[in-house]
């Protein structure tokens, strides 16, 4: 058996003679490619293996401070990482399978092995604990990637609720604020109930960003230009005692990104080192354009070769242990003090990252900072101009016909509410199987479907439309919803600004909605 390089062994054995024969066991079987320090005595190998540095133990398990498999409990704590060939002089097939079950990679019965063997079971030890330690790894991330998925389907369905609460405040706040009867002292209360509801707004969003089911609005983006947009604000973000950096490369290829969810991925990056560095220091934020081959994208399972573009976002801060550095995308995990930080930054990171289709790569140590690099896919299309010709909808009334289909009768009572105040006239439904029958009940007199995509039945948003479309294939169509995903699957692409209203939203935000699609010249296709 061949090794890429000298292997280092500690041998553990106090009987000089019995040393001596390993020795010359190993020199015999022309072993050249091993490096053998010998020490008698249990706990000056505890000692050695905890300066690291060897690729094997041989360990005698009858030491003048350790015998049985005492010895083996008390070898692996001090390096999990190195395999143990265990040595005895008794022939016991139960004992022997008592030291493998605590640990040990082989079992050799002294003067019952040839040079050839011993180095043939060196080999397979340092292979098989290489091979364990892989599936152990994996394991970790398998259950690291289930953990995380599990908490993503968790705060999906709280940003869910929360959003249709949202809604219902939102709506009505605005309605109060229509009154002619609210004084100026009532209309900043009501202003910062407002204010309060769209940060809450925007909770919602990230939790559902990191949950991966944050409906993208994503557009070819140069990042750089992102980046430059960022740097005022986030020098203030950061505060005085932390110095700025940003290097942005030339002629970067432009990603395919949500704007907003990349800022805000710099931005939460940009809190958690400025966290990491309360007594000042540097954050470096710089792009590279990175191609990647087989090899070199290997060494993470999430990479993949190709062309990339990397934002690395670099603090010189207290950075973190090993320990921690494995829990860091998990949601509400924090090293911070409680009332400091709610865990879900670097969660909501990843998730976004995710969802783009690409990963992140940190390195960090105690006392050496922490290093974040994000690969996002480059895209060979160039960064389109801006459009100069979008114009607002308005958000008039009018006095068409709505079919409202919402099952929250809170969210449905706010949405008629806000309609019929603006003119219009509602017909209201609580599930699609409902809806139908509204539909027939009226005629062909309904303008729109205003639908949440999820309702209770069988029948959900997106399938009530295309029954009635069929009948009414002058019908609009608009679709809202908490969740706020892609439905590409079900035969329709949905847009934000053409046929879907995000939630929480406000009666400005309905109106406006609502009079767009009523005025668009097209109906709804589906594929």
């Amino acid at each position: 058996m061949t090794f890429p390089a000298p292997i280092k062994i500690l041998l553990v054995e106090d009987d000089p003679e019995d040393a001596f024969l390993l020795k010359e066991a190993l020199t015999e079987a022309g072993a050249a490619g091993f490096d053998l320090t010998h020490v008698p005595m249990l706990e000056t190998a505890v000692e050695r293996l905890s300066d690291g540095g060897f690729d094997v133990v041989l360990l005698d398990l009858s030491l003048p401070d350790g015998s049985g498999l005492e010895t083996v409990k008390r070898t692996m704590p001090a390096a999990p990482d190195v395999p143990i060939v265990v040595l005895t002089g008794y022939s016991d097939e139960a004992f022997a399978l008592s030291a493998l079950r605590e640990g040990a990679e082989d079992y050799l019965i002294k003067g019952q092995f040839t040079g050839k063997e011993l180095v043939r079971a060196i080999g397979y030890a340092i292979e098989r604990h290489r091979l364990l330690t892989e599936q152990r790894r994996l394991e970790a991330q398998l259950r690291h990637s289930q953990k995380i998925e599990s908490v993503g389907r968790l705060a999906a369905g709280v940003a869910h609720d929360f959003n249709n609460f949202l809604t219902v405040i939102d709506s009505f706040t605005t309605l109060l604020m229509d009154g002619e009867q609210v004084s100026p002292r009532g209309r900043m209360f009501l202003e910062q109930m407002l204010e309060a509801s769209r940060r809450a707004a925007n909770l919602t969003r990230q939790l559902l960003a990191f949950s991966r089911q944050e409906k993208m609005c994503r557009t070819v983006l140069d990042l750089n230009q992102v980046v430059r947009n960022l740097a005022k604000i986030l020098q203030h973000l950061l505060g005085e005692n932390v110095e700025l950096d940003c290097k942005c490369a030339e002629e970067l290829p432009p990603i395919l990104a949500d704007e907003g969810l990349t800022e805000q991925v710099i931005m939460n990056l940009a809190v958690n080192a400025r966290d990491a560095m309360p007594k000042g220091g540097r954050l470096g934020i710089r792009t590279e354009r990175v191609e990647l081959d087989a090899a070199q994208s290997s060494g993470n399972p999430e990479a993949r070769p190709g062309k990339f573009v990397c934002l690395i976002v670099q603090d010189t801060g207290s950075g973190m242990e090993a320990a921690v550095l494995n829990r860091i995308f998990e949601p509400f995990f924090t090293t911070k003090a409680v009332g400091k930080g709610s865990g879900l930054g670097l969660s909501i990171v990843y998730g976004i990252i995710k969802q783009h289709g690409g990963w992140i790569e940190v390195e960090s140590a105690p006392n050496q900072g922490t290093t974040f690099r994000l690969f996002f896919e480059a895209q060979p299309i160039p960064v389109p101009p801006p459009d100069s010709t979008a114009k607002d909808a308005g958000s008039h009334g009018g006095s068409e016909t709505i079919l409202l289909v919402e099952d929250d009768p809170r969210v449905r009572s706010s949405g008629r509410e806000i309609l019929m105040h603006s003119g219009y006239a509602v017909l209201e439904a609580s599930s699609g199987e409902e809806a139908w029958k509204v539909f027939h009940q009226n005629g062909h007199r309904i303008d729109l479907l205003l639908a949440d995509l999820i309702l209770p039945g069988e029948i959900n948003g997106i399938d009530l439309a295309k029954r009635l479309l069929v009948e009414q294939p002058s019908l609009a169509a608009l679709f809202t919803s908490g969740y706020s995903f892609e439905a590409k699957e079900e035969g329709i692409e949905l847009r934000e600004g053409v046929n879907f209203l995000r939630k929480p939203y406000g009666g400005d935000s309905l109106l406006r909605a609502v009079r767009r699609s009523l005025d668009q010249t097209t109906s709804v296709n589906f594929g």
